[in-house]
């Protein structure tokens, strides 16, 4: 999944380096929380498939099970950090769009069936 990803790659108008862990708009280092690091980054890496919960809970909490509600927020919390990091000011177009049992994109709002996040 995330290891076919480059060291350093774009994802919309972000630049995310995975060795040094650091994100990039319009050439400002972005503060991204480490576990919102890795869901951003596992997010890219299953493009353009839906990343499954329990998937998503074994590759970014590493354990079996992640409720909904802690998805949701740290979902919320990178949103937070894209939108507002590099001065930025709200409001800024979307990160993604998060419904339940839908799908996360990042540039479209799209909706997909089945249970799972895309990036």
């Amino acid at each position: 999944m995330t290891d076919t990803l480059p060291t350093r790659f774009r994802l919309g108008d972000l630049e995310v380096d995975t060795r040094s862990r650091q994100v990039w708009r319009a050439s400002a280092r972005l503060d991204v929380p480490d576990l919102s690091f890795d869901l951003l980054v596992a997010l890219a890496g299953c493009h353009p498939d839906p990343m499954d919960t329990r998937v998503m809970a074994q590759t970014i909490w590493h354990v079996d099970h992640v409720s909904e509600d802690t998805i949701t927020q740290r979902v919320a919390l990178l949103r937070r950090t894209i939108r507002r990091g590099a001065g930025f000011i709200p409001p800024a177009p979307r990160a993604g769009c998060l419904r339940r049992g839908r799908s996360l994109h990042p540039r479209t709002h799209r909706q997909t069936r089945g249970d799972g996040y895309r990036p």
